[in-house]
């Protein structure tokens, strides 16, 4: 369950499977759930991303870093993620794969779509969205 946070605006963010891998690799789980817990931000989350961080994850080059299981980090995934089903239809975004992440940001309306691919970073997007580095947003948001 969360934490309704009456006197502070809710931020809904989508978080490119890159910004989890970074905070899985460097070990700093506890800054995502700071951020949903106590600075009210709510991240979505579908089932393609899921499936990327899963397979992402299960990359030999990545077992080095992880300290747990992937289930763990999938589970951890699943709790600190508002799941959404998402109508596959965006065609813009300068690296194919991740026309779904925007997809998940349009169609929940989230303010800030994070990631650190600079592909992603260019595709051009409606006004009602950002697509920012995490270092941006940790700024913007006095994270």
């Amino acid at each position: 369950m969360m934490l309704e946070h009456k006197d502070m605006q809710e931020e809904k963010v989508v978080f490119d499977v890159n910004i989890f891998v970074s905070y899985i690799i460097g070990d700093r789980l506890g800054e995502i759930i700071d951020m949903v817990f106590n600075q009210n931000i709510r991240l979505y989350s579908n089932e393609e991303m899921r499936a990327e961080l899963e397979d992402v994850l299960t990359r030999s080059k990545f077992k080095k870093y992880l300290t747990a299981p992937v289930a763990y980090y999938l589970d951890f995934f699943d709790k600190v993620t508002i799941p959404f089903t998402t109508i596959l239809i965006f065609n813009d975004c300068s690296d194919p794969k991740d026309n779904y992440l925007f997809d998940l940001a349009y169609q929940t309306n989230a303010r800030y779509l994070v990631s650190g691919d600079k592909k992603g970073l260019t595709t051009s997007v409606q006004k009602s969205l950002r697509v920012i580095t995490l270092s941006v947003f940790k700024k913007e948001m006095s994270i």
